[in-house]
């Protein structure tokens, strides 16, 4: 058997580590707004607004501390379908918000859908520079470019923790730059963001979602 390939399919399954799940934060409504192709405007009292463009994939963001808010409930914020009005600069690739969100929603977690068995391949680099990961990230990206392997083999080859490389693996696979060559993806259920009135704002402002 290739050792690259590494079969890792027949480990112990206790040695799967827990899942997180994108639905409870921030993570999710990004992920929907691209999947359906809307312009939504995210907003969380006191630690500004996201806007994301899910029709031309970008975004853009006036916030505090990305970090803190890709690791709060989902609930926490408040969600609305805009009319696509602002043609200013300052506008991102929406893959390096996704990466940013899966990889502090990991807490060292993989995303529900990966596996430490996934043989990957890499078919996009992320923007390294822009993104956390560091030189973490650029060792994985260039095996995973060159060789696609399994997610635990890559964690013994390159020497990183297992916790470390699961928020690489869940920010590469959610920012859509992995292919996965040994089973079928899981694609999850992304049902478009519902446009609200004024009335549902309010109930949806009230209710801190």
């Amino acid at each position: 058997m290739d050792p690259v390939h590494g079969a890792d399919a027949g480990i112990d399954a206790r040695r799967e580590t827990s899942h997180f799940h994108p639905e409870d934060y921030v993570l999710h409504h990004i992920q929907r707004a691209v999947a359906n192709r809307q312009t939504i405007e995210i907003a969380l009292d006191g630690d500004g607004t996201l806007k994301v463009f899910g029709g031309e994939g970008t975004f853009t963001a006036d916030i505090y501390d990305m970090a803190t808010l890709c690791t709060l409930p989902a609930s926490y914020f408040r969600v609305e379908v805009v009319s696509v009005d602002d043609r200013g600069g300052g506008r991102h690739d929406v893959a390096e918000l996704l990466w940013q969100a899966a990889y502090h929603a990991s807490q060292g977690r993989l995303v529900r859908g990966c596996y430490h068995y996934d043989v990957v391949e890499l078919v996009r680099w992320p923007n390294v520079t822009r993104l956390p990961g560091g030189e973490q990230a650029i060792r994985l990206a260039a095996l995973l470019s060159r060789h696609p392997t399994s997610i635990l083999f890559a964690s013994r080859v390159l020497d990183i923790d297992a916790p470390d490389i699961y928020r690489l693996y869940s920010a590469a696979h959610c920012a859509g730059l992995t292919r996965l060559l040994n089973r079928e993806p899981e694609p999850p259920a992304l049902r478009p963001h519902a446009k609200r009135g004024v009335f549902g704002l309010i109930l949806q402002r009230l209710a801190g979602r």
